[in-house]
């Protein structure tokens, strides 16, 4: 009898096989020279299914492969580890690492691999919500640092080594739409306009209403003026000494928010126009925040 700890590995399948990816991948994602080996469905299958079983790199598909129970469901051959390095390797731009500069963050244009890696996923948002009356889409779009042990991995502003990439997520339907990986000396506020183009492209043209949410790190001026021509847009704003002074004015009216404990909170609402803003431009509707501490006590512990 063959027993196995990875039963769960069968459901990502029939996952993977339910939403249509393996026509999609077929479609889109055509990276072998020659017609040998395993299909490119087979070795991104398999790349997920690592991912899915915790694995942490390529070699641990040696671990499945050795699973029997694991052979008998899934009744397919497992790729080598050699394989799905080249496979990787495809969506590697060697000629464009090589124009790194010396320091400084650095973004490198996308090779074919990557840009046909994200139509597959175009095609698989769009495949989720057809026959379905989707008219609307608020994009979220963030990033994450993720730890990495690799020579080439760099500084983190959180501290150790890694890469720092971003992700654009369809709230109303907890799809995501676009992402960029990178450096982790990358800040997020990098070129945050490219990001959110993708996201807004990879939509079904079906969707009418867009909005778009960020964090300071999307306080451009560039993302700015592109959203304010046609998309709702709530984005955290780095408080400036221009900002703050405009915050200030005697003629800012303030309204209470919330009371806690340790401090006032309250609200108001101010016109400013940011950095490089066309003088022709109206200007943008910020919503303020100030917090006013309360009296602490006068013995022992603060109140919590």
């Amino acid at each position: 009898m063959d027993l196995t700890a990875h039963a769960g590995l069968t459901l990502v399948a029939e996952t993977l096989l339910a939403v249509g990816l393996e026509s999609v991948v077929q479609e889109q994602l055509r990276l072998r020279v020659r017609q040998r080996g395993h299909p490119e469905f087979t070795k991104l299958q398999t790349c997920l299914r690592i991912v899915a079983a915790g694995g942490d790199c390529v070699e641990d598909v040696r671990i499945l492969a050795r699973d029997a129970g694991l052979r008998r469901l899934l009744r397919r051959p497992w790729p080598s580890p050699d394989a799905l390095h080249a496979f990787l390797a495809t969506c590697h731009n060697a000629a464009a690492i090589g124009q790194r500069p010396a320091t400084g963050a650095w973004i490198p244009p996308e090779p074919p691999a990557l840009r046909a890696l994200a139509a597959v996923n175009t095609a698989l948002v769009r495949r989720a919500v057809a026959g379905l009356p989707v008219t609307e889409a608020t994009l979220d779009l963030d990033a994450t640092t993720i730890l990495s042990g690799k020579r080439d991995a760099l500084p983190l502003y959180r501290g150790g080594r890694g890469y720092q990439p971003t992700a654009v997520l369809w709230a109303e339907q907890d799809l995501v739409v676009a992402d960029q990986y990178r450096d982790g000396n990358v800040p997020a506020g990098m070129d945050p306009l490219a990001v959110a183009q993708h996201a807004f492209a990879a939509l079904p043209p079906t969707v009418t209403t867009r909005a778009f949410r960020g964090d300071s790190a999307c306080y451009h001026d560039d993302l700015l003026k592109h959203l304010a021509k046609r998309i709702a847009f709530t984005i955290s704003a780095d408080m400036s000494p221009e900002l703050r002074h405009v915050c200030t004015a005697r003629g800012v009216v303030w309204h209470r928010f919330e009371a806690r404990v340790t401090e006032l909170v309250e609200v108001a609402e101010v016109e400013f126009t940011p950095g490089r803003w066309p003088k022709t431009a109206a200007p943008l509707r910020y919503v303020a925040l100030r917090f006013t501490p309360t009296q602490g006590s006068l013995f022992g512990e603060p109140p919590k």
